[in-house]
């Protein structure tokens, strides 16, 4: 017994040792010819990997993908499964994404046998497309049917869309080129291919008129924002699947809304339309973080730093007003007057800068050293929009829609609709 125990285990040792040597120690090697070391790459390009993987036995697979400095995929991964000791990689990886940011990426490049794996690093320099404006829509109701009409570089309209009902407000999706109307009370919150006017999709009515339904919508980072009358707000993604929620104060309904930082910043207002509140919800869950009565119309709300927040209102009087809240004291303060008057329209055009019109005139308000100063006298504007990347000033009174050179006050062009403008959005490539 002991004689065939010593040959059993010199057998299992035997065993051991036989499959020991036959453990595959040897890792692929990987040699890349193209891309060089940050080589320039435009985004829209096509750019061709070519290179060499071996290995002593036989590569499994090779897997190929672009990621950004915090080490997230920034393109789609490339996967090769091969059955060879010796290989040449020559594939095409396409830069098809035009949200690309211009910087810094690397590729991943990792080769298998099976037992071992072997990653190469090689980063390269990728050119983004730079944004730039592809469209002017002005909106419009006539005989309760929403139109929106595109305005070209020559200033002339061309009718593009209708909707049946009222007219709230409008949005433009640039991310996903979508352009969207909204109603109150007859209206569905529709959605429409940006550049073929093709329907995308609609939120309906559920109530009868006249009751208004929404009563605020705007866009901010790829997500499509509704107030409605019973309180709700709620955000939607480029398909109308939901992805925020928040509530207003019992009674209450959000007007108007935009996103600083971490927050949802609302105006809420009764609905008997004499009280208004300023409300601040977590974006993250959406629960509310501060609410606060106040006694003035909210006409614009900006970020002014990290823990300020402008405020431009008509009070009680239909005077305008400048505030500021600080969020981490929880208070407002109004440091300096802004004059007597009632804000008809208002635009951020630079940090702490802000267009007012009223009085027949547009005044530059500069919340950074307390001064106000007239910008454009008798202009009676209804809409004001600033185009930060082309410099322009978009002033709507009425009918008439006129384009400023912001810094020089120079009029582009000019353009005159059958109806007053109602709204006006500006759509870019990116």
């Amino acid at each position: 017994m002991n004689f065939q125990k010593i040959i059993l285990i010199a057998f299992g040792l035997l065993l051991i040792f036989s499959c020991s040597k036959e453990k595959d120690e040897e890792p692929p090697v990987i040699v890349i010819d193209s891309p060089t070391h940050l080589q320039n790459i435009n985004s829209g390009d096509t750019l061709q990997i070519l290179g060499t993987v071996s290995d002593d036995k036989n590569v499994q697979s090779v897997r190929i993908v672009l990621k950004d400095n915090n080490n997230i995929n920034a393109l789609s991964t490339v996967f090769l499964e091969l059955n060879s000791p010796t290989n040449n990689l020559n594939v095409f990886y396409f830069f098809d994404d035009i949200h690309m940011e211009t910087g810094t990426y690397h590729f991943d490049i990792s080769a298998t046998d099976g037992e071992n794996t072997t990653t190469k690093y090689i980063e390269v320099f990728v050119s983004g497309v730079p944004k730039t404006r592809e469209s002017v829509f002005i909106y419009d109701n006539v005989a309760s049917t929403t139109s929106i009409f595109r305005l070209d570089n020559s200033f002339n309209a061309t009718f593009f869309k209708s909707f049946p009902g009222d007219f709230l407000g409008g949005a433009a999706n640039s991310y996903y080129q979508q352009l969207i109307s909204t109603g109150s009370a007859t209206g569905k919150a529709s959605a429409i291919d940006a550049e073929f006017g093709s329907d995308l999709w609609d939120i309906s009515l559920v109530n009868s008129p006249p009751s208004p339904y929404f009563t605020s919508v705007f866009f901010n980072d790829k997500t499509t924002y509704l107030g409605y009358y019973n309180g709700d707000i709620k955000g939607f993604s480029s398909s109308a699947t939901p992805s925020f929620y928040a509530q207003a104060v019992a009674g209450f309904y959000c007007e108007s809304a935009t996103v600083i930082g971490d927050y949802l910043v609302t105006e809420q207002v009764d609905v008997t339309r004499t009280n208004f509140r300023f409300g601040m919800y977590y974006m993250a869950t959406g629960a509310s973080f501060q609410q606060f009565s106040i006694f003035e119309d909210i006409c614009g709300m900006y970020s002014f730093n990290s823990n300020e927040i402008v405020l431009l209102s008509n009070d009680a009087s239909n005077n305008s007003k400048l505030s500021f809240f600080n969020i981490s004291a929880s208070g407002f303060s109004s440091p300096f007057s802004i004059g007597t008057g009632k804000i008809d329209a208002c635009e951020e055009v630079g940090s702490g800068l802000y267009l007012i019109a009223k009085n027949g005139d547009i005044r530059l308000v500069n919340a950074n050293n307390f001064t106000t100063q007239l910008y454009l006298t008798g202009a009676n504007a209804t809409l004001l929009k600033y185009d930060e990347f082309t410099n322009e000033l978009f002033v709507v009174s009425g009918n008439n829609l006129i384009v400023y050179d912001y810094s020089s006050k120079v009029v582009k062009g000019s353009y005159t609709h059958s109806s007053p403008i109602l709204d006006v959005k500006l759509m870019y490539n990116k």
